[in-house]
């Protein structure tokens, strides 16, 4: 719940700083949707891919060396 409340506000932050001047409500309300949805995707994605890296499906610990390869 808390990224999700970080990701509005951080799409809301961003438009602030922009300043700028939006010709009617309509045109505001589907910027914040698409920019918070496109944010949504991008955390996403980038926690996906953090996984990815952090945890490996190898364990090193346990592998059995094969001597095939190796000259005598």
């Amino acid at each position: 719940m808390d990224t999700s409340k970080d990701i509005v506000q951080e799409v809301f932050i961003k438009i602030w700083e922009q300043d700028i001047q939006y010709p009617n409500f309509y045109a505001i309300k589907s910027l914040l949707y698409k920019s918070v949805k496109n944010r949504c995707l991008d955390y996403l994605k980038s926690r996906y891919h953090r996984s990815m890296v952090q945890s490996p499906d190898i364990d090193f610990n346990h592998m059995v060396t094969d001597t095939f390869f190796i000259p005598n």
